[in-house]
C-alpha cells in the first residue's frame, strides 16, 4: 500500500486521538465526582477558587469532547489552548502555593512541573503534526 493511501485512511476518532478522547471522558467523570463531593460537603472543604477552577475545567473538557465528537475544525486549536492553560495553572499552583507541596519535597515538585510540561508538549505536537488529526477535523 502506498504511503499516500495510508495517510488518507487515517481519519476519525481512533489511535492516539481515541486515547485522548477516552482519557478526557475519564477525567470528566473524575472531576464530576469532585464537584459532587464539593456540592455535598459544601465550600468548607474547598475554597471558592478551587471550586470555580474545577467547574471551569469540567466545562472546558466537556466542550472539547463535544468538539472532537463533532469533528469541528476548531477542536485541535481549542484543545491545545486548553492544555496550555491547564499546564500554566498547574505550574503556577506549585510556585504560588508551595505549602501544598512541602511534605512532598523538591523532587515531587520538580516532577509535577516537568511532567505537566512534557505531557502538554507531547499532546500539542500530536495535535499539530498528526495525519489523523488533519484528516479528521476538516469541517
Amino acid at each position: 500500500m502506498a504511503k499516500q493511501e495510508v495517510k488518507k485512511k487515517l481519519a476519525g476518532i481512533g489511535g492516539w486521538l481515541g486515547l485522548f478522547q477516552y482519557l478526557s471522558i475519564g477525567l470528566l467523570i473524575g472531576i464530576g465526582g469532585i464537584l459532587t463531593s464539593i456540592f455535598f460537603v459544601g465550600l468548607r472543604g474547598a475554597t471558592i477558587l478551587v471550586t470555580i477552577l474545577t467547574v471551569a475545567v469540567f466545562v472546558f473538557i466537556l466542550i472539547n469532547i463535544i468538539l472532537v465528537e463533532k469533528k469541528r475544525l476548531s477542536a485541535p486549536r481549542r484543545i491545545i489552548s486548553f492544555l496550555w492553560i491547564i499546564c500554566i495553572i498547574s505550574v503556577s499552583i506549585v510556585f504560588l502555593q508551595p505549602s501544598l507541596f512541602v511534605s512532598e519535597g523538591v523532587d515531587e515538585t520538580a516532577y509535577t512541573v516537568i511532567s505537566s510540561l512534557v505531557i502538554t508538549i507531547i499532546w500539542t505536537l500530536y495535535f499539530l503534526k498528526s495525519t489523523r488529526v488533519k484528516n479528521t477535523f476538516v469541517k
